[in-house]
């Protein structure tokens, strides 16, 4: 190494002219020094850098792998770390780099890259993810907790965001509802509701502002999984509930209607002139529409409805009219004609009734054929005109249950004769007559034999055939049967009294004999009052049975009678 000294002082007295002496001017030139500086006079005392090098670090001696350490004044050799690392012979300028394998020592490049304005380039960044199955539990979020949530299961799962103010604005959390059921809840930090997410859904929540611990949260939604669009079609399974169409018009091949207007010729919902093949119309509202024309077709419908008067048919003569008066609704026979009949027509032998049948006691069971039963209170399903033919035209817990039988009002009367058993009224009557009885009015009357009638009165009975009773109460008219059998002989012209058992013969009642007729003779019996005579001629004698009966009992009135049949 080559040291240039220059001296300190420059002589003032010029040179002289001989060259080969030292002057004053050489004194002032640069010398060069030739030779090796020692460490102590601030050189290396070396004449090469390696050399140099060596002679200033500290003794190298017993350091081998060591490396050079400072404490911040003086250097020493120390012991080298387990960290150390050694990487590739080159790599990608701005790549971050990789470890490669586990030793903790060799990296690698990566395609991975920063530059200098801090931006990432990689093919991919997947952060945290968690997918668990909905629980009774609350989820409370922190700032270390993952961004991304799938909620499987069923029930309904609630989510609380972190503390807003540990967070970044712009912080992103995703949650996808994959339940059967039940929807996810999320929450801010107060617990106040941010969105929730049905099943299916799929929403990612924003962080707008981080000033407060609640935040505040911006919501969207992304399509469920039953949604595919493309750049011509849009499908979707569910229902629309709240939207506005404002687009261009929906043919009617899309299902719309194809024009723009509802007033004017040609522009309703099926357009001009539009052929309809059996038409249904299964549900909706017709408000002031005519329905039909000079041929309608059959049609059925669950609830017409008319605010005051609607009118079904009429383009014909007589039509009905169904009048909307709130306080008594009516249904009237219309048209030109001055006295026009109102049909109620049941089908086939079906009965015409006031109330349904529900083989209960709001409908009763079901009627008789071609029965009339206008009767709307019962206290049992039986008490209607269950007889062929039968009527019921009214009152309480009445029952026609034979044929042709009729009760007319009153209550918890019984016709149930065979044939033709009528009460007209009353309560309590009971008419069992196997042919044509009758029961007036009253109460608790009984009639039970054929063509026997009462008239009113209280607790009456007929058993017998043609039996009356006009009236009054707990009078009877009992079955036809022997008043008395009287015996005598007879030889010539002999007086029979009647016995006492006859004293149930009443004033009134139609009592007949018997005409007996013997050989040789002829014998005539005949009743006066209380005495029987019986003629016969005088030759001759014989011994002859005489019965007598009342088929034909009759009390006008009174009480406790016996009128005996």
């Amino acid at each position: 190494m080559a040291i240039t000294v220059k001296h300190k002082f420059v002589s003032a007295i010029p040179d002289g002219t001989d060259a080969t002496i030292v002057r004053p001017s050489n004194w002032n030139d640069d010398h060069d020094l030739t030779g090796t500086i020692p460490v102590a006079n601030g050189g290396t005392g070396a004449s090469t850098a390696a050399n140099g090098l060596n002679n200033l670090l500290p003794s190298q001696t017993g350091n081998n792998g060591k490396v050079l350490a400072t404490d911040g004044t003086n250097a020493t050799w120390t012991t080298n770390g387990s960290g150390d690392v050694v990487g590739p012979a080159s790599s990608t300028n701005n790549a971050i780099a990789r470890f490669d394998s586990t030793t903790g020592k060799l990296i690698k490049n990566s395609g991975v890259t920063v530059d200098n304005n801090n931006n990432i380039n990689a093919n991919a960044l997947d952060d945290a993810y968690t997918k668990t199955a909905a629980s009774g539990t609350l989820i409370t979020l922190t700032v270390a907790s993952p961004r991304r949530y799938t909620i499987t299961g069923s029930g309904g799962q609630v989510i609380k965001l972190p503390d807003a103010t540990t967070l970044t604005n712009g912080t992103v959390f995703q949650f996808d509802n994959n339940q059967s059921s039940g929807a996810i809840t999320v929450n801010n930090n107060s617990n106040t509701l941010v969105v929730s997410v049905p099943s299916g859904g799929f929403v990612l929540v924003n962080l707008l502002s981080n000033a407060i611990a609640a935040g505040s949260w911006d919501r969207h939604d992304q399509a469920p999984s039953n949604v595919s669009w493309s750049t011509n079609t849009f499908d979707y399974a569910g229902s629309i509930t709240s939207a506005t169409w404002n687009g261009n018009t929906v043919a009617v091949n899309r299902g719309g209607t194809g024009v723009t207007t509802s007033t004017g010729s040609g522009s309703n919902v099926l357009n001009t002139s539009p052929t309809l093949t059996t038409p249904a119309i299964t549900g909706g509202t017709i408000d002031n529409a005519v329905i039909g024309g000079t041929t309608p077709a059959a049609g059925k419908f669950t609830t017409l409805e008319s605010t005051g008067t609607g009118s079904f048919g009429t383009t014909s003569a007589q039509y009905i009219q169904a009048v909307g008066n709130a306080t008594e609704p009516q249904i009237l026979a219309v048209g030109s004609g001055t006295n026009i009949p109102l049909v109620l027509q049941p089908k086939g032998t079906g009965a015409l009734q006031a109330q349904a049948t529900t083989s209960s006691t709001v409908g009763g069971n079901a009627r008789g054929a071609n029965a009339v039963d206008w009767q709307m209170s019962r206290s049992s399903a039986g008490q209607v005109a269950s007889g062929a033919n039968s009527v019921v035209i009214g009152g309480r817990r009445n029952t026609a249950s034979g044929q042709d039988n009729f009760v007319g009002s009153g209550y918890q009367n019984n016709a149930s004769g065979g044939l033709q058993a009528t009460i007209a009224g009353g309560a309590n009557n009971t008419n069992s007559a196997n042919n044509a009885g009758f029961i007036g009015s009253g109460s608790a009357n009984t009639v039970s034999g054929d063509f026997s009638s009462v008239v009113g009165g209280y607790s009456n009975t007929t058993a017998g055939t043609y039996n009356f009773i006009g009236g009054g109460y707990s009078n009877a008219g009992t079955a036809s049967a022997a008043v008395t059998t009287q015996s005598g002989t007879m030889n010539g012209t002999t007086a029979v009294t009647l016995s006492g058992s006859n004293a149930s013969i009443k004033v009134g009642q139609l009592v007949t004999g018997t005409s007996i007729t013997y050989f040789p003779g002829t014998y005539v019996a005949a009743i006066s009052g209380t005495a029987l005579t019986l003629s016969q001629a005088a030759s001759g004698s014989s011994t002859s049975t005489l019965s007598f009966y009342t088929p034909h009992g009759v009390v006008v009135g009174g009480g406790n009678n016996q009128a005996t049949g």
